[in-house]
């Protein structure tokens, strides 16, 4: 595609989908490379910076989690509890914007 993604924390360019790992920064979706992300922020979990990254297996199976917590959730809540199931579709709104934003711009 055209869109050039560049690690937030070394700067350069990600050219394959296989070195990018999204990770949540300030409720914001950052690209990194693989070890930018392995060696630098991995360990840095605080309530602004998520320690697991949103595309990969394991986001893919939050996503899908999430969605099936959200879709079963307003079955068996009652009242105003119903809307909360709004809360699970974060993570997979997450893993669309990290697909839509980054992962479609790079080759496979």
């Amino acid at each position: 595609m055209s869109k050039e993604i560049y690690c937030d924390f070394c700067q350069k360019q990600i050219k394959v989908r296989d070195d990018l790992i999204t990770s949540t920064m300030m409720l914001e979706v950052v690209p990194f490379h693989e070890r930018c992300f392995g060696s630098n922020i991995k360990g840095a979990r605080t309530l602004f910076v998520s320690n697991e990254p949103i595309n990969g297996l394991a986001g893919n199976v939050t996503a899908v989690i999430s969605l099936i917590l959200a879709a079963l959730w307003p079955i068996f809540a009652e009242g105003v509890m119903k809307w909360a199931f709004l809360l699970a579709l974060i993570p997979v709104g997450y893993r669309i914007y990290s697909f839509v934003k980054f992962e479609r711009h790079l080759e496979k």
